[in-house]
Order: C-alpha cells, then sequence, then structure tokens
C-alpha cells in the first residue's frame, strides 16, 4: 500500500468526502485546496508539500509519518502466525506489509475456524482490489499477536 491509498482509506475511515476533506484543509491552512486536489493525491498524479501533509493527517486522525510510510513512531505489524506466513510463501507471495499485516490480525482476531489456506485468499483479495479499500483500514486497537 502506498501514500495514495493511505490518504483514501484514512479519508474514508474519518467519514470524509473529498470536498468535505478539502474543506478543512482550506479552513486550518487557509490555502486554495480543492476536491480536484485531494482526488489528484489519492491517485498518485501529485502529493501534498509539508505543510498540507501535517494538515492533512490532523484532518484524518491519522500522523503524517503514518501517511508517508504506513508506520506510526514505535509501531510494528502484528507477528502473524508461522503457519500463515508459510502459506504465503508457499504461494510465492511476498510477505504481508504492515498494513495488509494488521488487517490479515484483526480478520483472525475476530473470526474463528480461518486456515492458512483462508488468509492466503484474502491476502490475494486485497492485492486484487476485491476487498474494499475502507476495508483495510484497522484502527489501533488490533491484537498485536495472531495465534
Amino acid at each position: 500500500m502506498d501514500m495514495p491509498d493511505r490518504i483514501r482509506i484514512a479519508r474514508e475511515a474519518a467519514s470524509l468526502t473529498q470536498e468535505e476533506l478539502a474543506a478543512k484543509l482550506r479552513e486550518s491552512t487557509g490555502r486554495k485546496v480543492a476536491a480536484v486536489i485531494v482526488s489528484r493525491w489519492e491517485r498518485g498524479v501529485a502529493a501534498p508539500g509539508s505543510e498540507l501533509l501535517v494538515a492533512l493527517a490532523a484532518a484524518v486522525g491519522r500522523s503524517p509519518e503514518w501517511l508517508r510510510t504506513g508506520i506510526e513512531r514505535g509501531d510494528s505489524a502484528p507477528v502473524l502466525a508461522d503457519e500463515v506466513l508459510a502459506a504465503v510463501a508457499a504461494q510465492g507471495m511476498r510477505a504481508p506489509d504492515a498494513d495488509e499485516a494488521r488487517y490479515l490480525a484483526a480478520r483472525g482476531a475476530s473470526s474463528t475456524g480461518w486456515t492458512p489456506a483462508a488468509f492466503v485468499a484474502l491476502l490475494q483479495q486485497m492485492r486484487l482490489g476485491e476487498v474494499a479499500a475502507s476495508q483495510h483500514f484497522v484502527d489501533a486497537d488490533v491484537p498485536r499477536r495472531v495465534r
């Protein structure tokens, strides 16, 4: 997941439209920010400068660091069960990044009877965009370990 995806996911998690986010940014910075600019950020056509990134992070309740990198200061990805990681590797897939690991951990923590193959299928769906983008966003209260 890259910065455009994180901007969109954070905006959706904050229940803001692109126009509403642009209005918040206009109010907080005094700069001319239109919904089309937010759309360009979310499509990866442009990126917010430092001042707008800080205002954007405040508006969506995330840190500028998370929007840039996907990692909060002092944050680490949940540890996934070895069986899940082995199943992912057996399919020739790259290991889940931090956001994917949080999502998979949340699914495992809230569901019973999941097999490693089911996690692999979910990861494949995420990467193909078959799982709604807003479902990728998981709050900080997600358990850090899946057993």
